[in-house]
């Protein structure tokens, strides 16, 4: 393997022909990493989204919680009839994407208003009620919940950090 340096970088003028077909990656913002791409297949109407949508729960290890909601937004906006998540089924609807940028959209509210200069991380979860959002998304199932409340309290990180202004480095 020899290491290959980045030679070209992505912004929305982008588009690649893929045989006849053509591919837009573009950046959206910051959402479940710093430098989360989507592929968009305009004549398709199609998007695909990594990270940014995954199924049945969202990832949010290190995650931009307020700006991620953001770029889900700007996805839901779309004229698109497929989205194809990085795990999970292809969707014919944005349902699920709505779902997912509600909970990001919650979390991000109630940790503002709860959140006080100095208060500790563990603090905030106190004050956070991720419950119906486990339901919605776990329909009882105790695998899904589980998971997603390890979502909900990676999440509360991340929005401690940004809120506190001690944000930690990807990957750390």
């Amino acid at each position: 393997m020899r290491y290959r340096p980045v030679d070209r970088t992505v912004d929305k003028g982008l588009t690649i022909d893929l045989g006849g077909r053509k591919v837009r990656p573009e950046y959206l913002g910051r959402g479940n990493t710093a430098g989360d791409l989507v592929a968009v297949l305009p004549a398709e109407k199609m998007i695909l989204t990594g990270d940014l949508l995954v199924h049945p729960f969202p990832f949010a290890t290190q995650s931009y919680i307020s700006e991620w909601a953001t770029v889900l937004r700007r996805i839901d906006r779309m004229d698109l009839v497929t989205v194809v998540p990085g795990h999970g089924p292809v969707q014919h609807d944005k349902r699920y994407l709505e779902d997912v940028a509600l909970v990001l959209e919650s979390i991000t509210r109630q940790a503002r208003a709860a959140y006080r200069p100095g208060m500790t991380v563990e603090a905030l979860r106190a004050k956070v009620d991720l419950g119906p959002s486990s339901e919605k998304f776990a329909h009882g199932d105790s695998f899904i919940t589980a998971n997603f409340d390890h979502m909900g309290q990676s999440a509360l990180d991340r929005m401690w950090q940004e809120l506190s202004g001690d944000w930690q480095p990807e990957g750390e």
